[in-house]
C-alpha cells in the first residue's frame, strides 16, 4: 500500500488544530512550495490558496492545480489585498528572515492578512532542540514533492552557535539516472522558543499554544520544547 505524503499528514494535523482553535474557512499558506497543503487544504474544504518566493515552484503549482490560487510574493513584502481566517508557515520558511528587523516586518505583515481573532501557524527549527539532540548531519530527501520534479536532494546541515544559524549545503540529483543538476548553500536563521513569542507579541499576535516535533507526526499532547523542530499557534490581537 502507497505510504500516505507527508504533506498530508501535515495537513491533518494542522486541520486538527484549526478546529480546536478557531472557526477557519479561509487559508493562506505563505511558503507554500510546490503546493502540496494548499492542495490538501482545499479537498478538505478550506478556501485555501499560497504564495511562494520561488517563481519555479509557483510555475510548477500552477500547472499541477490549475483550480487553485498561487501567487510569486515574499512574506517580507506580502501585498494580497484581502484578510484571511488562517495563516500557515511552516516548513521554517521563517528561518529566511535574517535581521530581527525582517522577522517583524514579516509577522506584522502577517498580522495585516489576518481577520480580527485570525489564526497564526508558525513552524521552524528549534535552535534548543537541535542543539540538544545533535540531529544535524547528513541525509537523503526524497519526499513526494521532490519525486514529483523528478529529483532528490542530498541535504548536509551544521550549527553555527556563535551566529544562531543553520549551514545547509543541498546536492540535488535526477531521479532517472543520479545526474547531478545543482547544488546551493544557504544559512538560514534558528530560533529559540522564547525569542519567537517576543516577536510575535510585539507584532500584535497573542501566543495561544506550542507544540513539539514534525507535523506529519505530532499529536496534541506534544508540548514538549526540547525536539528539533516547534510549532506556535498565536491570534491576532
Amino acid at each position: 500500500m502507497c505510504q500516505e505524503p507527508k504533506s498530508k499528514k501535515d495537513t491533518s494535523f494542522i486541520i486538527k488544530l484549526f478546529k480546536k482553535y478557531g472557526k477557519i474557512k479561509s487559508v493562506l499558506d505563505v511558503g507554500c512550495g510546490v503546493g502540496s497543503h494548499v492542495k490538501h487544504l482545499h479537498d478538505k474544504g478550506y478556501n485555501a490558496e499560497g504564495v511562494e518566493a520561488d517563481p519555479a515552484k509557483v510555475k510548477f503549482s500552477k500547472k499541477n492545480y490549475p483550480n487553485l490560487k498561487f501567487g510569486c510574493q515574499s512574506m517580507q513584502t506580502l501585498n494580497m489585498n484581502k484578510e484571511f481566517d488562517a495563516i500557515i508557515c511552516i516548513n521554517n520558511i521563517i528561518a529566511f528572515n535574517k535581521t530581527n528587523e525582517e522577522v517583524f516586518r514579516t509577522f506584522k505583515n502577517f498580522n495585516k492578512h489576518l481577520k480580527k481573532g485570525g489564526l497564526l501557524l508558525v513552524q521552524t527549527k528549534n535552535a534548543m532542540g537541535l542543539i540538544e539532540n545533535r540531529v544535524v548531519g547528513r541525509r537523503v530527501d526524497t519526499g513526494k514533492d521532490r519525486t514529483a520534479m523528478g529529483i532528490k536532494a542530498i541535504i548536509e546541515e551544521k550549527v553555527d552557535v556563535t551566529k544562531q544559524r543553520l549551514i545547509g549545503t543541498r546536492t540535488f540529483l535526477r531521479l532517472k539516472d543520479n545526474k547531478k543538476v545543482g547544488s546551493y548553500t544557504k544559512s538560514s536563521r534558528l530560533y529559540f522558543p522564547q525569542e519567537l513569542i517576543f516577536f510575535l507579541e510585539q507584532a500584535g499576535f497573542e501566543v495561544l499554544d506550542h507544540y513539539g516535533g514534525d507535523l506529519s507526526k505530532a499529536t496534541l499532547k506534544d508540548k514538549e520544547l526540547n525536539k528539533p523542530k516547534m510549532l506556535f499557534i498565536a491570534k491576532k490581537k
